[in-house]
């Protein structure tokens, strides 16, 4: 089973997610009943927010009473609430953020900066759009290996406008002032795609062999 989009009909539309304690990494026998829809679309191998956890779900199951069942879930990080900036996003705790409304995960860093911990490190790299696709296909960052461009609409949803760059510093700190590749096209033009421009916080087309940055994404879609 790779993906649940539509909740049970029976019980109330409820899941059974299991969590683990605080003080392990582990799932254990102990489960509560929650609202389905915190959940959905479900997939495996997906980040999903739980109370204050994050729980990674690899299997889950629907019995016929139509409870769905987290199987072979992990607490990835539990969430504190200092990093839970204006309760936009949830630190992950390794180079990544959980955007709490989409459900996406972000890389804080463009490719070819480091994070170091605490922030991003060295010099964000230029990619014409063919590479940054193959780019995004060959990463396997913080062990995933579904990492892609987001679409023009995704990557909009990281302006605030009153900043500059036009981005969350905390989240996303020293981002370009700059272009960055969407994984869209122009559909008015083969040779063209969309990008972001940091700078001043707008969307645009231009050639994709041009050279823009790149910040991945996965989840969603």
């Amino acid at each position: 089973m790779a993906l649940l989009n539509e909740a049970p009909q029976l019980h109330g539309s409820t899941v059974k997610a299991l969590q683990a304690p605080p003080a392990t990494m582990h799932v254990t026998d102990q489960s509560e009943v929650v609202d389905l829809t915190d959940f959905l679309p479900i997939k495996a191998d997906e980040v999903k927010l739980f109370e204050r956890c994050l729980i990674g779900i690899d299997q889950w199951t629907l019995p016929i009473e139509g409870t769905l069942i987290l199987q072979a879930c992990q607490v990835v990080a539990t969430v504190k609430r200092q990093h839970r900036w204006l309760d936009c996003y949830s630190d992950l705790g390794n180079g990544t953020i959980l955007d709490n409304k989409t459900g996406l995960q972000w890389m804080r860093c463009a490719l070819g900066q480091t994070w170091d911990g605490q922030t991003c490190v060295g010099e964000a790299k230029a990619f014409n759009q063919s590479d940054a696709q193959k780019a995004a296909a060959d990463s396997r960052y913080a062990g995933y290996h579904d990492w892609r461009l987001p679409t023009i609409d995704e990557l909009q949803t990281l302006i605030v406008a009153d900043n500059k760059p036009t981005i969350d510093h905390r989240a996303f700190p020293n981002t370009p002032s700059s272009w960055f590749w969407s994984g869209s096209p122009n559909a008015y033009d083969s040779n063209g795609a969309w990008y972001v421009y940091f700078d001043y916080g707008f969307a645009g087309t231009y050639y994709r062999n041009g050279g823009s940055h790149v910040r991945l994404v996965r989840g969603g879609q």
